[in-house]
């Protein structure tokens, strides 16, 4: 969200930078015959800090980002649950103006499969939410700019093994949330909600959200001056 470095004046300088980034660990449980849990999570750090001397002092720009992973998944016979999380924290700093942008990607993800000699059954659940929250912080004025989709979504499907086409159950459901806040006050919000193939439900209101030069321009963040028709898609 910052301007980029260039300008003249004299050349920026990179005095500090440092990369951490530990292995990624992997614990196992159990065994595959009875009940498989299986964890894994891994993180990486990265911070940059340039500098350059000016007539009014010298001007400081800084970068770090700390990125997490995690997910557990378990399997139990036909059954297989994945659960975990993205998550990624940006902060960007020139001299006095600052933006902290919070990314945050939770999932959940259920799959069974079952048969007989006559049936044979799936089912499936998925749920993810993407969250991003922007605080940003120039000339003094802060404010907080929050982003969040959501998703869940599940369906079954039950049928005959002999005749493809006879089918004994089957059904699929969703709903969707796309919300942005602007300091804590929604300024759009749109829901979806789906069974069998038919909408059940649609809200979407009006677009209201102001942040300076930035506006949502579907899943980013833009400068400029947002047309009112493709303000948000």
């Amino acid at each position: 969200l910052h301007r980029g470095l260039g300008g003249g004046g004299a050349a920026w300088q990179v005095p500090r930078h440092s990369d951490v980034q530990p292995p990624v660990t992997v614990k196992t449980t159990g065994n595959i015959n009875a009940t498989l849990n299986v964890t894994t999570t891994g993180k990486r750090e990265v911070k940059v800090t340039a500098t350059r001397p000016g007539a009014n002092g010298p001007s400081t720009f800084s970068v770090s980002q700390q990125l997490q992973a995690y997910n557990f998944n378990t399997v139990e016979g036909n059954l297989q649950v994945s659960v975990g999380y993205m998550k990624s924290v940006t902060t960007t700093t020139r001299d006095k103006d600052s933006t902290r942008v919070v990314a945050y990607y939770p999932y959940y993800v259920y799959d069974f499969y079952a048969e007989d000699n006559k049936t044979m059954e799936i089912e499936a659940v998925v749920n993810y939410t993407r969250s991003v929250v922007i605080h940003g912080e120039v000339g003094g004025r802060a404010q907080d700019l929050a982003l969040l989709g959501v998703i869940n979504a599940s369906a079954v499907y039950n049928r005959s093994l002999t005749n493809h086409s006879e089918l004994f159950k089957g059904g699929g459901g969703s709903s969707e949330l796309a919300q942005i806040t602007l300091s804590n006050s929604p300024c759009y919000e749109r829901s979806l909600q789906a069974q069998d193939g038919y909408t059940k439900a649609a809200q979407n209101s009006s677009y209201s959200c102001s942040w300076g030069e930035f506006y949502v321009c579907g899943l980013e963040i833009c400068r400029g001056v947002p047309e009112p028709t493709v303000a948000f898609v």
